[in-house]
């Protein structure tokens, strides 16, 4: 089990799913003159992360998703204290995590899939916001029990694969109809 605390918002949703899966992430933006920060709030079912060729984990694409980006040169942000468009840092951080965590890896791209090995563990240390104010972190550990793999080159085309862990903490492999037991290696593979 997590060791996720519920706030009061999360037992006002109005759904099973949103109650389970529902995240919330902080997109900040902060103008590099006057200091002034315009923070946004988006409620996510799952997180999306990018498969660049510097990612070689789960670790590593959580650390590029919430990494500052620079905003510069014909990209700059309007500062509604400045009046005008100024150069800023953006920063997306988790800010309230789920009960259970759903990560999507983009593994799709212009040039077709990106069949590259991602690095993830049993248990993986999620990093969000405890108080969006005073920017506390706070550390939750989630279990892996499921992953879907693709099989295929192309979006257009392959297979989907599930490996899910039963309440017994044996795994299996749910290819359509049939299903056999795995080995924790050949998960992590």
């Amino acid at each position: 089990m997590n060791n996720v605390k519920l706030s009061d918002n999360k037992i006002a949703h109005s759904t099973f799913i949103n109650y389970i899966f529902e995240g919330n992430l902080r997109n900040e933006l902060k103008c590099n003159i006057c200091q002034f920060s315009s923070k946004t709030f988006n409620s996510v079912l799952d997180i999306s992360l990018e498969i660049s060729k510097n990612i070689k984990s789960i670790s590593n694409a959580l650390t590029a998703f919430t990494s500052i980006e620079h905003l510069t040169h014909g990209n700059e942000w309007y500062c509604e204290k400045c009046k005008r468009k100024v150069s800023s840092c953006k920063q997306l951080c988790i800010n309230e995590l789920p009960l259970i965590l759903m990560i999507h890896l983009k593994r799709f791209n212009y040039n077709g899939k990106i069949n590259k090995f991602i690095e993830f563990k049993l248990i993986e240390k999620i990093t969000s916001l405890a108080n969006s104010e005073d920017n506390k972190f706070i550390i939750t550990n989630y279990y892996l029990y499921g992953i879907i793999v693709h099989h295929g080159y192309s979006a257009h085309s392959g297979h989907y694969v599930a490996y899910i862990k039963a309440s017994n903490d044996q795994w299996y492999e749910m290819n359509d109809s049939c299903v056999r037991v795995c080995k924790i290696d050949e998960i992590l593979s």
